[in-house]
């Protein structure tokens, strides 16, 4: 069950000028002297996040300015991040009030998005802004223009019409450059060949080249939630067959597991949640004494905690790896200085055994002259 690399990104509004309740009276809160929001007053006014304060001061007069203090919002993001761990464990928050969320395993990603953003507006009452793409930056792109099927289903058209000003991946600097050379949209910049753009931009030509075709990948970082790594898969409907759900045990091992191994852990503790069409969900947890460090231990351990539990249809699939610890790998040094295995010992016990002339390491048995001369003369030459 390998899936298509799909990433949510959302962005709430009035997240922080929520916490002041000002109604009457325009109001800014700033992050270093630039407007990170505003309350429904000060958008009328056209007063909007990313705003130099000076700028915003000289559009309205009678207006309130607040300080962002980090600390003041730390709960409030924990709970709208809870939210979404309910249905994916690889959320990456971009901000206090920004995340994008990989939810690849999901058959259905739209029905998935619809319940994510329906119980985020139940939880905080904010407007959201949100997209779908096949990567981090372009879901971004997508939830600017209210867009959840248009960097899925054809990148290319999605990216075609859009101004330079929003090739993300370019710098200020480099958009400028390609709209003075007369290319003012991303997809009019399609038709200039790689090598032109190298002698442009040098190095960075190329990747130019692949983010106006939409090619790089952005994948998003399982940054929250902390101490542990979660993987869930929502069926597209109703699953009765025990293959069909061990199809996706295999897809969550293999999540979990890469996982484990970017991130050089194990896990000792497993948790799984089986959700039925009808009636409480199966839930199971197990303590295991070997240490769970691969997509093969995780299966396995999966397999042990819920055969012979599932027997009416399943609609989803939940799994935690909690008890995470670093792994201890010895690793000799480069230069040589590390713990290096030997085989002194046992060479030393055969030669007293059967003899000095028993066995022999390679590099005490001697080359015939002639077998030198060839292999040095196959080396420069080339021959053989």
């Amino acid at each position: 069950m390998k899936s298509k690399r799909v990433v949510l990104w959302i962005e709430m509004q009035g997240f922080y000028a929520w916490r002041f309740g000002v109604t009457d009276r325009a109001l800014l809160v700033t992050r270093d002297r630039v407007v990170l929001d505003v309350n429904p007053l000060a958008r009328e006014t056209r007063v909007s996040p990313g705003m130099p304060l000076r700028q915003a001061k000289s559009v309205v007069h009678d207006i309130l300015v607040k300080k962002w203090l980090a600390e003041e919002y730390e709960e409030r993001q924990r709970e709208w991040l809870d939210v979404c761990a309910s249905y994916t464990g690889v959320i990456e928050p971009v901000d206090q009030h920004i995340a994008a969320l990989d939810l690849s395993l999901h058959p259905n990603v739209f029905d998935i998005t619809e319940r994510v953003i329906g119980e985020l507006a139940v939880l905080t009452g904010l407007p959201m802004r949100y997209g779908l793409g096949p990567s981090k930056w372009l879901a971004q792109l997508a939830s600017r223009h209210r867009s959840l099927s248009g960097a899925l289903d054809d990148l290319e058209e999605f990216l075609d019409p859009l101004p330079m000003r929003q090739l993300l991946l370019a710098t200020p600097e480099q958009r400028q450059r390609l709209e003075f050379l007369g290319y003012p949209t991303i997809g009019s910049a399609r038709a200039i060949p790689e090598n032109v753009l190298q002698r442009q931009f040098g190095a960075e030509g190329r990747q130019i080249f692949q983010a106006v075709r939409g090619r790089i990948a952005d994948p998003v970082k399982a940054l929250y939630p902390h101490g542990e790594v979660r993987a869930y898969l929502t069926f597209d409907g109703e699953v009765e067959s025990l293959e069909t759900v061990d199809n996706g045990l295999v897809s969550l091992a293999a999540e979990l597991g890469k996982r484990l191994g970017e991130r050089g852990e194990f896990s000792s503790e497993v948790h799984a949640e089986v959700e039925f069409a009808e009636g409480p969900p199966l839930e199971a947890k197990r303590r295991f004494t070997k240490p769970i460090t691969h997509e093969r231990a995780v299966l396995i351990a999966l397999r042990l905690m819920l055969t012979g539990k599932i027997g009416q249809a399943v609609t989803a699939l939940r799994v935690r790896l909690s008890d995470l610890a670093k792994l201890r790998v010895k690793q000799p040094s480069l230069e040589g200085s590390g713990e290096r295995p030997t085989i002194d010992p046992a060479l030393k016990y055969v030669h007293t055994v059967f003899g000095e002339e028993s066995l022999r390491r390679a590099n005490q048995i001697e080359v015939a002259r002639r077998a030198r001369v060839l292999k040095e003369w196959q080396r420069a030459t080339g021959w053989h």
